[in-house]
């Protein structure tokens, strides 16, 4: 269990951490996407907007369980998805992604347009702290 220091975790302090589990150091602000728990209509779970462009490149996201005191990382290796725009739901060209924390669909993106893509396969580490 990793500790905290001034409370809440933050973005920055999650990429630390997980800097320190994987080899080489890879994650960086640029890279990675970060997520806490948010209320969604009648569900709770993490709301990301992430540029199409940055589907070229290895992408990251750290979505962060404060009430369990964990977060999640998730890593899509680089060509995962050619076409991203055709798979979840296109806002001024960004992925508008929703994925509930609990349930059957939890980690599947369920926002309207999407292709309920699972992001579970893609799970690379969980730490609590």
């Amino acid at each position: 269990m990793e500790k905290i220091v001034g409370g809440a975790m933050k973005k920055n302090e999650a990429i630390r951490i997980l800097n320190t589990k994987l080899s080489p150091e890879i994650l960086s602000s640029s890279n990675t996407h970060w997520s806490n728990l948010v209320n969604y209509g009648s569900e709770v779970g993490w709301w990301l907007n992430i540029p199409f462009h940055k589907f070229d490149k290895d992408l990251y996201m750290i979505l962060n369980d404060e009430p369990n005191k964990c977060f999640y990382c998730i890593k899509l290796p680089i060509k995962t998805l050619t076409s991203p725009e055709k798979i979840f739901r296109n806002k001024e060209d960004t992925a508008d992604i929703f994925m509930p924390c609990a349930g059957r669909d939890r980690m599947v993106d369920t926002q309207s347009g999407s292709s309920r893509f699972d992001f579970n396969p893609y799970q690379i580490l969980e730490v609590k702290y």
